[in-house]
């Protein structure tokens, strides 16, 4: 036996809850900027060079690993420890504030 809410709620209870869920699904699709991919993309390619320049010197050419992990004579360990390296060079970035753009 199912409840019909239409039927047990006041009409104004209804239209409050309406009103809350179109407010959160309206929340989650829109933006307070305008999606700019082209944007997006060069400040990413931008924090992937500062990040690349810091474990250049480290790493060498042993960076190239990191293209292709899954190839039978890869030094595994030192590809998981480029990736550690790697994520813990990308968190201490400066937090994306979509109000700056």
């Amino acid at each position: 036996m199912a409840l019909n809410t239409m039927q047990l709620l006041p009409l104004a209870t209804i239209q409050r809850r309406i009103a809350a869920d179109n407010a959160v699904i309206t929340a989650s699709y829109a933006t307070s900027r305008i999606a700019d991919i082209q944007q997006d993309d060069a400040m990413a390619q931008q924090d992937l060079s500062q990040i690349i320049q810091h474990m250049l010197p480290i790493y060498g050419q042993d960076l190239r690993m990191l293209n292709a992990p899954a190839v039978p004579n890869s030094d595994r360990e030192k590809i998981c420890g480029m990736v550690i390296d790697w994520y813990e060079r990308a968190r201490i970035l400066p937090a994306y504030d979509p109000r700056e753009y």
